[in-house]
């Protein structure tokens, strides 16, 4: 009897016995083709595809009432539901992760993009192996032209190691078991938070479309934009974002994170510079050359631009459907990151309360926005709700 009232303390301090850290994972379709993301029942391991409490509702709530603990987390939270134009997240698509899929809608110049979001938790059981290992779950996602056409499918798998940073993984297609990259995403559960941003963060995405050769993206330091490419992303920026009244109150740093530079590939080119909805069409017959794409999102809606003759980047006609064919986008080497305006270790935890463990994490949120080429771009969901601040920070 004394062993047993040893094992039930030892579940009382160290949490359920099944139930781990939930999880909530909101996708972003930038594509502009139909993107289906499906999480296939049985793809995962010490996971549980239903949450069994309500932290996730809990937090939902405070998004809504836009309630942040943390003085330090506000603008990140603000920038968040400016840029994607999402006020409630109960008011998209929300799904457990129980054999669910969802299809989004293709992202047009002028129009919302499509967003949905999937819940589940990490396991917790004992008695299945499952206290101190290591938590997968997989997924898919799949790019299909209007036609139907299946352009683009890859598998992910996500991992919550039992110590170590989360990570998000891209698996070789036909070979299921093997990881063609990785990344690391941040850690969630810890009592002290990390720094989510960088003060100094300034490099954009830069990703090749139309090559087998994907260019790398820009790191956090490692590497600085060119003055010209630089001054083109500061123009379309300002033209995103507004400078006045409400919208001013985005810091620039963060009016980056959702502005992404897509070089490579091929554009129609004539009297229009190759923009306007007639070249973006299926069996146009205009010469192709190289092309700089921009694309951004503000008030949720999305905006393309690409370069001119004079190097300026010019807005895509509200309505504009990219071709995979025309532009010649590749999505043989999709590419898999984080958002480089992110620290190095990027706090996960999107709702922490105090419980067992003081200030302990009980919800790890990601939000993973597709570009067209099918890379996935990785920024965490907002903190939102009580969390724990230490001194100084």
């Amino acid at each position: 009897m004394k062993k047993i009232a040893i094992l039930l303390a030892s579940f009382a301090l160290s949490g359920q016995a099944s139930a781990g850290l939930d999880t909530a994972i909101h996708f972003t379709n930038l594509s502009p083709y139909t993107a289906i993301i499906d999480f296939r029942e049985g793809d995962g391991s010490c996971w549980n595809d239903v949450v069994t409490d309500d932290r996730v509702g809990e937090y939902l709530q405070n998004y809504f009432w836009n309630y942040v603990g943390a003085e330090s987390r506000i603008p990140y939270l603000q920038a968040f539901r400016l840029a994607t134009g999402i006020t409630d997240l109960t008011s998209l698509p929300l799904a457990s992760m129980a054999g669910t899929f969802a299809r989004l809608a293709p992202a047009m110049p002028g129009a919302k993009a499509a967003s949905a979001v999937f819940t589940g938790e990490t396991s917790a059981a004992l008695f299945e192996g499952c206290k101190f290992a290591t938590a997968t779950r997989g997924f898919s996602i799949t790019l299909e032209a209007p036609d139907g056409v299946r352009l683009s499918h890859w598998r992910y798998v996500l991992e919550d190691p039992a110590t170590g940073q989360w990570r998000l993984n891209r698996m070789r297609q036909n070979a299921s078991a093997i990881t063609e990259a990785t990344i690391a995403l941040g850690d969630a559960g810890t009592p002290i938070p990390g720094r989510m941003l960088n003060d100094d963060a300034t490099a954009f995405p830069l990703i090749a479309l139309g090559t087998a050769s994907v260019a790398p993206l820009l790191q956090r330091a490692d590497v600085l934009a060119s003055t010209d490419e630089d001054a083109a992303l500061k123009t379309v920026t300002a033209g995103v974002f507004p400078t006045t009244g409400k919208h001013g109150a985005v810091e620039p740093r963060l009016q980056r994170m959702y502005t992404y530079v897509m070089e490579g590939g091929k554009r129609p080119s004539g009297p229009n510079n190759g923009i306007g909805d007639a070249l973006y069409v299926r069996g146009g017959e205009a010469p192709v050359a190289d092309v700089t794409l921009y694309l951004a999102q503000f008030d949720g809606i999305v905006q393309m631009y690409q370069r001119d003759s004079e190097s300026r980047p010019v807005p895509l006609p509200a309505g504009t459907r990219l071709d995979a064919e025309e532009v010649g986008i590749d999505f043989s080497s999709p590419s898999l990151l984080a958002n480089p305006a992110l620290s190095s270790r990027t706090d996960l935890c999107a709702y922490r309360t105090s419980g067992v463990v003081p200030h302990e994490c009980r919800l790890a949120g990601l939000s993973l926005s597709i570009l067209p080429d099918g890379s996935l771009v990785f920024m965490p969901l907002p903190a939102a709700g009580g969390e724990y601040v230490p001194a100084g920070h």
